[in-house]
């Protein structure tokens, strides 16, 4: 009977400590493995949000300055068409004058010639 009861009792602690050791082993190395992969997977994460957060503000500040330069030119090129209409405004009515007065002086000169 002590023989019996010893090989139970090397038997029972032979797999008590074996089995339970791997598994223990295994699954705690399965948790760190599948801690280290979400922490990298976090990582990665966290640096593709930062990259399109990056490229979004690079993006909407290139656009805010094409857009400042698009009305930039908008507002020199309606400055330069007005400029253009007033020369032009003005350089009719300089001509108008001049006619007038040539035709005027015109008058007087054939007024002076057939009068005198």
């Amino acid at each position: 009977m002590r023989k019996t009861m010893l090989a139970a009792l090397i038997v029972t602690a032979a797999s008590v400590l074996t089995v339970p050791a791997f598994a223990q082993s295994a699954a705690a190395s399965a948790k760190v493995e599948a801690g280290a992969n979400t922490a990298a997977a976090q990582d990665a994460a966290g640096k593709t949000v930062d990259q399109t957060a990056a490229m979004t503000s690079k993006v909407a500040d290139k656009t805010v300055a094409t857009t400042e330069k698009t009305a930039d030119k908008t507002a020199a090129t309606a400055d330069k068409a007005t400029s253009s209409t007033e020369h032009a405004a003005h350089k009719a009515g300089k001509h108008a004058s001049h006619k007038a007065k040539a035709a005027t002086d015109a008058k007087v000169e054939a007024g002076a010639q057939t009068g005198g």
